[in-house]
């Protein structure tokens, strides 16, 4: 699993300085769905990310996003939430998505740009794009092409205060599994939260360690 560097934002408040609130703050998973499309630095890439999509699964109660870099990499990250030293099997989802996309098409540039277009089609009803950023993200579709469309990015973010999480045994496992099919690089676990100071909110994301949840596990880590 690959391990990005840490990064911080700060987000200044337009509240009353006697109605500021003060102490550690875990987003919802909503929130950092915002913080992430304002400030897509903050996952640690060290390349500029262009969303083309920002989605909600109600069935896997979690929110996702689809974006693509200057280098032409396609990035999926999931959001989640975590209030317990407990993740469980974060990777869960991903594992099915990437089972179900590994045909001949999967992750094609043609499928991109269609989906990039119908963004783009409702941004530009409220003049959101500007000229110059929609040819950035061609020049991004031109260099997928021309990498022949490699595999995606995975990220799995979640909002918590731990430094460290455990995993259970099957999400080990689709750890594991995601690493082996898309390449280890590939794999990434995010966290994410904010601070309230003086000055606003102070936002940072970082990359925490999991390890197994079972001593089974662990186990078989060390062989």
């Amino acid at each position: 699993m690959k391990l990005l560097p840490s990064r911080y934002i700060f987000c200044a408040l337009r509240i009353a300085t006697a109605m500021r609130a003060y102490g550690d703050l875990i987003p919802s998973n909503r929130s950092a769905v915002f913080w992430l499309c304002g400030w897509p630095e903050l996952l640690g890439w060290k390349r500029r990310i262009y969303w083309l999509r920002v989605g909600y699964s109600a069935k896997k109660s979690c929110y996702y996003l689809w974006g693509i870099d200057s280098a032409g990499n396609l990035i999926i990250v999931e959001i989640r939430s975590s209030r317990g030293e407990t993740l469980r099997d974060p990777f869960k989802s991903l594992t099915f998505h990437l089972k179900t996309h590994r045909d001949e098409h999967a992750w094609s540039t043609r499928e991109l740009r269609a989906m990039w277009r119908d963004c783009l089609r409702s941004k530009q009803k409220i003049g959101e794009i500007a000229s110059t950023y929609e040819h950035e993200i061609e020049e991004a579709f031109v260099r997928r092409q021309a990498a022949g469309n490699p595999p995606p990015i995975l990220i799995v973010l979640v909002s918590s205060a731990r430094c460290d999480f455990r995993l259970s045994d099957e999400g080990l496992k689709n750890l594991l599994f995601l690493e082996t099919l898309a390449g280890s690089t590939r794999v990434i676990l995010r966290a994410i939260n904010g601070k309230f100071g003086v000055r606003g909110i102070r936002i940072r994301c970082w990359s925490p360690l999991p390890s197994a949840s079972s001593t089974r596990s662990r186990r078989r880590r060390l062989r």
